[in-house]
């Protein structure tokens, strides 16, 4: 009876120490599937990774500033991004600085296009993305879009002016 006794209880020793190296395996591929893999600076890993939508990031220093382009993975046929401005570049202007610097998007990208074109490249991302840095950039083309209008509603006025006065004369 003792020996039945200590034979259960190494029998659930060692299903303790099963279950255990279960837990910790199953805790170190969740921990190598979840942290995104750093491509570091290298656009061609993002790319690669990016076409088929795996967990990764990438700095890119682009035209406008420093960027962080990161992969967060699948969630039905679109690949989950995120895109966020770091630093601008010096040349940006001080207001438009402080609209854009340290803003982030989400973007929800159809797993096609990621085929064909090549993420942190692709001009028309923020047709897929929501957030602060794509507010901050459509406020800076909206006030750009109205200095051109306000700066040149003097010669579209004459112009109309003038298309009137031609209209009245031919009458």
């Amino acid at each position: 009876m003792a020996k039945k006794r200590k034979e259960n209880k190494l029998s659930k020793r060692k299903i303790y120490f099963l279950i255990l190296g279960i837990i910790i395996a199953v805790f170190i591929i969740l921990i190598f599937v979840m942290i995104p893999k750093n491509c570091g600076k290298e656009k061609d890993c993002f790319n690669e990774k990016a076409k088929v939508c795996k967990s990764t990031k990438v700095n890119l220093l682009l035209e406008g500033g420093l960027y962080e382009y990161r992969i967060n993975g699948k969630k039905g046929e679109e690949c989950i991004a995120t895109v966020h401005l770091v630093k601008t570049s010096d040349s940006i202007q001080p207001d438009k600085k402080e609209k854009l610097e340290n803003k982030k998007m989400n973007c929800k990208i159809p797993l096609e296009l990621l085929k064909t074109k090549e993420l942190a490249e692709w001009k028309e991302l923020s047709e897929y993305c929501s957030g602060e840095l794509k507010e901050a950039i459509l406020e800076i083309s909206l006030e750009k879009l109205y200095g051109v209008v306000v700066s040149n509603i003097g010669e579209v006025s004459m112009g109309f002016k003038d298309a009137l006065e031609t209209t009245n004369e031919t009458s």
